[in-house]
């Protein structure tokens, strides 16, 4: 029905009812025209005094960002609408009345591409300042702004494509050239990209910030100094940065020290000689631990003996801190406190020994 209807609307005004029914083509076209500028009116009105007032009472801003946008340009088009549904009333030649239903659909298709274009501004506008925050990264600086365009540039590009079909001409051949442009630019990119879109997906991923404490695959120990598309900076305690490519920072295992959160755990090895008393070890060296500063009850400090040596009692003591960053100072504390409370109790601790034996041949 609706290409039958689409048929009689293009052969003239023989075939519009409304013309017919008043039995003049110049008041038909009149009446198209006066309905459809009452209505562009009435649309203005409530996208600005009752939906736009609505949205401002909203808690999100983003509703009234996108009334803001498209509050101007619905009644306008509306008001184009009703001029072409006024003209074609007023019975042209088919080929006339084609030309202005394709002119029709294109502002159409125009008015859908710039109100799609605009809340896309407007969505990654604001989504991105809060992926921003959450992120700290400078990678979502220039993600954001590539992403926002390109999600623009395909907007458009199928904008185009609806109205040249709607002109009759074929995009088949223009769809061909952009593949094979793409897979040459691809290809000839690779590399970059594979960086590129590897930095994207530690983003997203969230396996790491800047300041993030991480240990790599390969045994470096730093900060997370930047994330750009290209690659990661990690900065090292002796205040070397190290650049990472981020493609294989993303197939590379990290230990991250800030997940799940800051507390750590802090381990001090020691020896005494054999034949001290276990029990005295660990009472002298958690009466060391408890007295430490920043040392969290829970899970609470222990004292375990690890295992009987070639020449000694090897111990270990565990104890968690509230901060990864203070582990080093407190493994250093726990150390020398450690070794001055044995010395006080009188606990040796010894020195490698070995016993040799020499067999004298007559």
């Amino acid at each position: 029905m609706i290409s039958e209807w689409y048929d009689k609307l293009l052969s003239g005004v023989e075939a519009n009812p409304l013309s017919a029914y008043i039995g003049s083509r110049y008041l038909a076209a009149l009446i198209i025209f006066l309905s459809f500028l009452a209505l562009s009116a009435i649309t203005a009105f409530v996208l600005k005094n009752l939906i736009y007032p609505l949205t401002k009472k909203t808690k999100t801003p983003i509703d009234d960002l996108i009334v803001e946008a498209v509050k101007d340009l619905i009644p306008q088009v509306i008001f184009l609408l009703g001029i072409g549904l006024a003209l074609l009333s007023l019975g042209f030649p088919p080929d006339v009345n084609a030309m202005l239903v394709n002119v029709m659909v294109s502002i159409v298709c125009l008015s859908i591409v710039l109100c799609a274009v605009r809340i896309t501004d407007i969505i990654f506008i604001m989504w991105g300042r809060e992926w921003i925050k959450r992120t700290k990264s400078k990678v979502s600086d220039e993600i954001l702004p590539l992403t926002n365009k390109a999600a623009k540039a395909v907007i458009l590009i199928i904008g185009l494509m609806l109205i040249l079909t709607q002109w009759g001409i074929d995009v088949m051949p223009f769809l061909a050239g952009l593949g094979i442009a793409g897979l040459a630019i691809g290809l000839a990119l690779q590399g970059s990209l594979s960086n590129v879109f590897a930095g994207i997906s530690l983003v997203l991923d969230r396996t790491f910030k800047v300041g993030d404490k991480v240990m790599l695959e390969t045994g470096e120990i730093g900060l997370i100094h930047g994330i750009g598309l290209r690659s990661t900076k990690l900065c090292t305690f002796n205040n070397e940065v190290i650049i990472i490519p981020n493609s294989i920072l993303a197939n590379m295992r990290i230990k991250n020290y800030v997940r799940p959160d800051k507390k750590i755990r802090v381990n001090v090895s020691f020896s005494v000689e054999y034949g001290t008393d276990v029990k005295q070890v660990q009472e002298v060296v958690l009466g060391v631990i408890k007295k430490m500063d920043n040392v969290l009850a829970d899970p609470p400090p222990d004292v375990v003996f690890k295992e009987m040596g070639e020449s000694s009692m090897n111990f270990v003591t565990n104890f968690w801190v509230p901060d990864y960053n203070i582990e080093y100072g407190k493994k250093v504390e726990a150390t020398a406190g450690i070794y001055a409370a044995l010395n006080k109790a009188k606990i040796r601790m010894p020195f490698p020994t070995r016993t040799v034996y020499i067999h004298k041949e007559e």
